[in-house]
């Protein structure tokens, strides 16, 4: 296979960790090295050439190839049969309800989350049960870091580069789930999202850290339910109220009591929509009275309609903990779900082939060790500054704002600074519909009549 990246012939497997470390192309663990070998398989897997385009990132319409997240998945420490997931989640990733750009550059700190479902679960041995929200096998684990590697370097998604986040959370490491449909009469997530059984899917998520509950004494429905819904409840008054896809991720022993009891996906959802509300005053319990104004009366429901949430049956068969997992930006990221491609009259390498494979590589890697460059390589385009202005006197002025309530007086403070101390003729104020997206192009489009444009921050 013709691979286009960039290569480096490094001395040992210690040169390789310094190497990788010493660019920011690690998320501070040692990485498995990029060699040919190994992403000729991952890609051969997948029957795609190394040139093939998985999709362009919207923002900065940066392309991901098929090389490049091969490279990525490698050093992740995925095998070969682990990248169709891989593939599948971003191709989920870069569809434009995800809002990727905003999800991984937000100070909010979220990360990806990664639920599988069909049968890739069993082919790649991922695990349903014990410490399904850490490090409960080796699929889930590389899977979710090779997602985490590919933002890394693709994306330039690095701390204090594109990703500024203020706190982040251990998801950003990895975050990946599989469901165990085995364990349950329940459809499955992708099933309630209209998949068949039989189609292997990734969900990808824009999703804060696990937020873990505890309800081991009573057995009825409704007040097992009530725990997760009082849970999403504190998400909505210390974090954000807004409402979005929510995830419920249930056990086994809460599982048992609500199926054993007649209780559907469906109901769960019909109840936690109505118990997962609170009104807007009660920010004032929690320290946030100054921005309840004249609204405290107005409800918010933590979903948008019961559809909006995730429920996975998962977890260890002992004990009633389960857990909720908030979105990010309300209704503004979706979680999306896709089906893993299937590559039809194709099959991968032969062990042969494989084992050709890995004893080439074993012969470089006694001389020296030939890896892959994991980054994009693109040359960015170069901009050249606009013009400076000599007055603003009889200009036009245009304010864009984020729409996030700290914008509101400093805008009208500029707008009255501008037409009073440097005589501005007009000031035209503009605010996004969405503050973690690009300003739409009718802004854009008016952004070429004015004379000068300044965008503002909410944070």
């Amino acid at each position: 296979m013709n691979l286009l990246s960039k290569h480096y012939d490094l001395d040992s497997s210690s040169d390789v960790q310094e190497f990788y470390h010493s660019r920011g192309w690690t998320d501070g663990f040692p990485i498995v090295p990029p060699t040919p070998a190994a992403v000729a398989a991952c890609l051969d897997w997948v029957n795609l050439a190394a040139k093939e385009v998985i999709g362009i990132e919207p923002v900065r319409e940066r392309p991901i190839t098929a090389e490049k997240l091969a490279i990525n998945a490698v050093m992740a420490g995925c095998l070969p049969n682990h990248f169709p997931v891989v593939v599948t989640a971003w191709m989920a990733m870069l569809q434009q309800e995800f809002l990727l750009h905003g999800a991984t550059a937000s100070t909010g700190g979220c990360a990806v989350l990664v639920i599988l479902n069909g049968p890739i679960r069993k082919e790649i041995d991922a695990r349903s049960d014990f410490n399904v929200l850490g490090n409960s096998d080796r699929a889930t684990s590389v899977i979710g870091r090779a997602i985490r590697l590919g933002l890394i370097n693709i994306l330039e998604v690095s701390p204090g580069a594109i990703d500024r986040s203020t706190l982040g959370h251990p998801g950003k490491i990895s975050y990946c789930i599989a469901e165990d449909e085995e364990g349950t009469r329940w459809q499955s997530v992708a099933q309630t999202r209209g998949f068949p059984s039989d189609v292997s899917t990734v969900t990808v998520f824009a999703a804060g850290a696990p937020r873990q509950i505890m309800n081991e004494w009573t057995t009825q429905p409704e007040e097992i339910l009530e725990t997760y819904a009082a849970e999403m409840r504190a998400n909505m008054r210390n974090y954000s109220i807004w409402s979005g896809n929510y995830v419920l991720v249930i056990p086994k022993q809460h599982r048992d009591l609500l199926q054993n009891a007649g209780w559907t996906k469906s109901d769960i959802a019909e109840t936690i929509f109505r118990q997962a509300r609170i009104k807007r005053g009660e920010w004032s319990s929690v320290g946030k009275g100054a921005v309840v104004r004249d609204k405290g009366d107005t409800e918010y429901t933590a979903l948008p309609s019961p559809e909006h949430l995730l429920i996975v049956a998962a977890g260890g068969p002992a004990g009633g903990f389960g857990a909720i997992i908030p979105p990010w930006l309300g209704t503004k990221s979706q979680a999306v779900t896709a089906a893993i491609g299937v590559c039809i009259d194709c099959e991968p390498p032969s062990s042969h082939e494989q084992h050709r494979r890995q004893e080439n590589d074993y012969r470089s890697i006694t001389m020296t060790i030939r890896v892959l460059d994991p980054t994009s390589e693109a040359t960015p385009q170069a901009l050249k500054p606009a013009p400076r202005l000599r007055s603003l006197k009889g200009k036009t002025v245009g304010l864009i704002s984020n729409g996030k309530e700290g914008t509101a007086g400093f805008f009208a403070h500029l707008d009255r600074l501008l037409r009073e101390r440097y005589q501005v003729a007009n000031v035209i104020l503009r605010t996004k519909a969405n503050y973690s997206a690009p300003a739409e192009e009718s802004i854009i489009d008016e952004v070429r009549n004015w004379d000068l444009a300044i965008a503002g921050l909410g944070d």
